[in-house]
């Protein structure tokens, strides 16, 4: 159902954050905008005016209400509906212009119906019509930079009025300018409010503190267009709901004592307060001397730089040899260790189980060549003889049989099969007698070599098994690879522990001898630096301690800076040639990782030359 509001607010909050700490910005808001009207939201810096202004647009979601906007309900709509509602139907004017640099004023004027798929020619040429209705003809083809404050907020509200929009949004459109811009631009736009035909309405946001200059200019510009209606009423009177808390009303002002005594006396007063304010107000400095008085150098000619104190072997980052979880940690830090001595187990559980089923394979392995090694068994001797016994009997028996037939003196007697059969026998029983006399021996001669080899082979698979299982299970345990000081252990029981090079390491070990201190030589002060040149090292917040150093080598490799000062000769290039020198001071009272200033003698010159790739 259409009505004669432009837009209709309903119980508006808006929050920002969650819980205890959310800053609730508007709290039940409600108001209606009549069609044709001028409205200011007045209000000081962060009262909510720009929060409303973005939830009017759809710009912000707000956390519970409604918004109706030219009887749209704007958080109804899809993403692109609202895109496309806005650019259609809304103008916005920013603070800050926000003009394209690289765009003339005709151009960045016609941005938005570029956008609108308007092609190029038409839509300069409509916004330069627009820009020329707004006293810029002059100024079409100018760059930003080569405007003044008034003229680009000028090219911005041409921007939001070229393509003829029905609401136009201004977000302190005043507030980036001078006093005389302001007054132009307010002045501009009550002029364009009041040249509006149809049904228009413009809502404008502005600081409490601007609020005088708008009621002195605006709606006197205003009021010379044309009379006072209800439809472009400048108030919100017609109003059917209760008005913001920072929403106020204002009219035009016709009274010329107001205009004449009444706001110059004001302005007058702020003025000699301002004046007074200034004075009283005045920040006083106060010299507060340092915490700690800065380093001095030592030397009449001196290099400088920046040191941190390390063990002699260099920080040791530990990290397991295989991946898993943390099961037990074995030190603290600040422990001393001996090489070899265990830091930190792995879980086992798997590898354990399986160690158990290659002990029972070994053991399998093991009872098969003492099986093979125990041949022959007595009990299978005892039976193999028995049966080479009874072979023996019947080839007796066969061979008497076939005796007396071939001694009978009739040969007639015995037929030739009967014959025949008697002589199979005898070499039937023979050699039966054979093949078992041949299992006898097969048994007592026992296993045979080659099995007994193959068994032997198992065996000994199943043992390095053994072995292979037991070195994964050491390899869970971590330990001390040299005799060492624990300086750091983020190792815990129940964390993951992946291998490789970590940003964060498990365990850091350095060896408790005396300490070194790595210095980075910047690269145009390495040529005055030289091998055996007597060094100083102050600690950081107490220069009044010092430590002796001594000279011990210059790393070959010259390597990126990584803490840049932030001078301009240093670029992001800039290169460090480190040279380690060692504490020769008894009980520095140091720790390692800690930073020093480090002051070289470089008037010293050393006999011992630095290494030729860094010279």
């Amino acid at each position: 159902m259409s009505t004669n509001a432009a837009i209709t607010v309903t119980d508006i909050e808006k929050e920002f954050g969650t819980g205890p700490n959310a800053a609730r910005v508007l709290r039940g808001t409600s108001l209606t905008i009549p069609l044709g009207s001028i409205t200011m939201l007045v209000g000081p810096s962060g009262c909510g005016k720009t929060t409303l202004l973005s939830i009017i647009a759809g710009l912000l979601r707000p956390t519970s209400g409604k918004v109706t906007v030219l009887d749209q309900d704007m958080f109804a709509m899809s993403d692109s509906q609202q895109v496309n509602f806005r650019r259609k139907n809304m103008g916005f004017i920013f603070q800050q212009y926000n003009l394209l640099a690289s765009l003339s004023a005709a151009e960045n004027a016609a941005v938005g119906l570029l956008a609108a798929g308007l092609n190029r020619k038409a839509a300069v040429n409509q916004a330069s019509q627009t820009l020329t209705a707004l006293g810029l003809q002059s100024k079409l083809d100018s760059l930003p930079r080569t405007l003044s404050g008034g003229q680009q907020q000028r090219v911005a509200v041409a921007r939001a009025l070229v393509h003829e929009p029905r609401i136009v949004l201004c977000d302190e459109p005043t507030a980036a300018l001078d006093s005389k811009s302001g007054r132009a631009v307010m002045e501009m736009m009550a002029a364009i409010a009041s040249a509006m035909t149809g049904p228009y309405s413009l809502l404008l946001t502005i600081a409490e503190s601007l609020i005088s200059r708008s009621r002195s200019c605006t709606w006197r510009t205003a009021r010379s267009k044309r009379p006072k209606t209800a439809a472009r009423s400048h108030a919100l009177s017609n109003s059917t709901t209760p008005p913001s808390p920072f929403l106020k009303e204002h009219t035009m002002y016709r009274s010329p004592l107001l205009n004449k005594a009444i706001i110059p006396v004001l302005a007058l007063g702020s003025l000699a307060y301002a004046v007074y304010a200034t004075g009283v107000m005045r920040p006083q400095h106060i010299s507060v001397p340092p915490l700690a008085e800065p380093p001095s150098r030592p030397f009449l000619h001196t290099v400088s730089a920046v040191g941190l104190i390390e063990p002699a072997s260099e920080l040791i980052a530990v990290a397991p040899r295989v991946p898993g979880w943390i099961v037990k940690v074995h030190v603290s830090a600040g422990n001393r260790v001996h090489a070899g001595d265990p830091l930190f187990s792995l879980d086992d559980t798997d590898l354990r189980a399986e160690l158990l089923l290659r002990h029972e394979a070994e053991r399998v392995a093991m009872s098969k060549l003492e099986r093979l090694r125990s041949l022959p068994r007595p009990e299978d001797v005892t039976i193999a003889k028995a049966l080479v016994d009874e072979s023996l009997a019947r080839f007796e028996d066969a061979r008497f049989k076939h005796t007396i037939v071939e001694s009978m003196a009739d040969r007639k007697a015995v037929s030739a099969e009967e014959r025949h059969q008697r002589l199979q026998a005898v070499a039937q029983a023979s050699a039966d007698l054979a093949a078992r006399q041949g299992d006898l021996n097969k048994l007592l001669a026992g296993a045979w070599k080659q099995d007994i080899i193959v068994a032997e082979s198992e065996l000994a698979l199943a043992r390095a098994s053994i072995a292979r299982t037991q070195a994964d299970i050491e390899r869970l345990t971590t330990f001390a690879p040299i005799n060492a000081l624990v300086l750091r252990l983020t190792a815990r029981a129940g964390q993951y522990a992946p291998v490789g090079t970590l940003d964060e390491p498990l365990a850091s070990l350095g060896s408790p001898g005396p300490l070194h201190v790595r210095a980075d030589i910047n690269e145009h002060d390495m040529p005055r630096v030289h091998a055996g040149a007597a060094a100083l090292a102050m600690v950081r917040g107490n220069a009044g301690k010092k430590l002796e150093l001594e000279f011990v080598r210059v790393e070959p490799l010259v390597i990126p800076k990584k803490a840049l000062s932030g001078f301009a000769q240093e670029r992001v290039d800039t290169r460090v040639m480190q040279v380690i020198f060692k504490i020769s001071t008894s009980l520095p009272n140091v720790l390692v990782g800690q930073q020093v200033d480090v002051f070289i003698d470089a008037g010293m010159q050393g006999s011992v030359s630095l290494p030729s790739v860094v010279q």
